[in-house]
């Protein structure tokens, strides 16, 4: 008897040990990635388009180019993964001869499991060299002497990364109603594939040309266009100067300051009752643009209504053609983008600041220096093009 209840316990442990181990396997998928080039651009081979999974879990990341079919294939321990693809190509055609352009897709937290898995992304695109560009966003803010969360020393500097002189009126800043942190938010991306939702839209005055920018200068556009670090009755603690900015925007609904030798942005749509301010957090993403329309136009033809969430209601909005965009910078918390609200023709990646209130801006990379003057780093990839935690430099050119 004791014999038999031995042997029964111990292939009993046998058992549970194969098990444990069975459990404790790691497994592994081999993941198809396949471009889908749009349709216009069906002609053009798919190869040479880099291709990144990066593991949600471990950071760790493998990589590879497509083949002609634009497909790549690896083999990667199941997981949930972040995939990007991204590439540049020449198109050439009668009318326009040769163009440059940036094909991207990207696919946020796709889960990986089984034997075999192919992963489908339809590529965005966009013409390289936009003349105008996002060079530094400093939404963090910074904190008080008494701990409190300060905003007013915000701004977004916009630059002319062209050859030519080019006129700053009229030219918008929009900020996106998704909130890129949320997974449960309303996704009106699905509802609007070739246009951007926002929930803030400002722009430059002027007549067409009061504001010229000169080739390789920019414009600085303040919350508040005072010396903030100078002031003890601010902000002792804030990192900028921002007295010399160019603009600043200004809520007429609200207690707010208006510094009256600044000309204030046109404040054509916004969210809140109150006062506007970048997002500190960093978890809605900005863009500029500019309206092909008179303005009053323009808002009539881009209003839109989609549902909520629970599909009660129908939200009240803007949404801006992506056409009209020259450039965005995705924003997110530094652990990780949940949903994107800018598709991968604008921005391919993400940026982000490591806390609300730390005084850091993000600013965009020299690509080269020219007869004197800086082009600044344009790939559609904030992931590359943009430098995290910097002090903010508003006017400077720095590395």
């Amino acid at each position: 008897m004791r014999t038999t209840i031995l042997i029964i316990g111990t292939v009993f442990a046998f058992i549970l040990a194969a098990c444990s181990e069975s459990d404790n396997e790691v497994k592994f998928t081999t993941v198809t990635v396949h471009a889908q080039m749009p349709e216009e651009y069906a002609s053009l081979a798919g190869d040479g388009l880099k291709v990144t999974l990066t593991n949600t879990s471990t950071n760790r990341g493998v990589s590879g180019t497509t083949d002609t079919d634009g497909k790549w294939s690896t083999l990667v321990e199941e997981g949930v993964y972040h995939i990007k693809i991204a590439g540049e190509k020449i198109s050439t055609t009668d009318t326009v001869g040769a163009v440059s352009l940036l094909f991207q897709a990207s696919k946020q937290s796709h889960s990986v499991a089984g034997l075999e898995q192919t992963v489908v992304l339809e590529m965005e695109y966009s013409e390289t060299g936009s003349p105008w560009l996002i060079k530094e966003i400093y939404f963090a803010g910074s904190k008080t002497p008494a701990d409190k969360f300060y905003q007013k020393d915000q701004f977004i500097e916009i630059f002319n990364n062209s050859d030519d002189t080019l006129y700053a009126d009229g030219l918008a800043i929009g900020e996106t109603y998704i909130t890129t942190s949320v997974t449960s938010a309303v996704r009106w991306d699905q509802f609007l594939p070739d246009r951007i939702a926002i929930q803030a839209y400002y722009s430059i005055p002027g007549n067409g040309k009061d504001y010229p920018v000169a080739p390789g200068k920019s414009v600085v556009i303040a919350n508040k266009a005072l010396n903030h670090k100078g002031d003890e009755a601010l902000n002792p603690n804030s990192p900028v100067d921002l007295s010399n900015a160019d603009f600043e925007w200004v809520d007429a609904n609200a207690p707010d300051i208006d510094v009256p030798e600044v000309p204030n942005l046109v404040k054509h749509f916004c969210y809140t009752a109150t006062i506007w301010v970048l997002n500190q957090q960093g978890t809605k993403s900005y863009f500029i643009f500019r309206p092909d329309k008179e303005v009053e136009t323009f808002m009539n033809e881009n209003f839109v209504q989609v549902p909520n969430a629970a599909g009660s209601k129908l939200l009240d909005g803007y949404a801006i053609p992506r056409t009209l965009i020259f450039d965005g910078v995705e924003l997110s918390k530094k652990d990780g983008l949940k949903v994107k609200a800018l598709p991968s023709s604008i921005d391919a990646g993400y940026s982000y600041t490591d806390a609300s209130g730390n005084g850091k801006s993000i600013r965009r990379k020299v690509e080269r220096w020219e007869n004197g003057r800086a082009y600044l780093q344009d790939t559609n990839n904030s992931s590359n093009d943009f430098l995290t935690g910097q002090t903010p430099a508003p006017f400077v050119i720095s590395q």
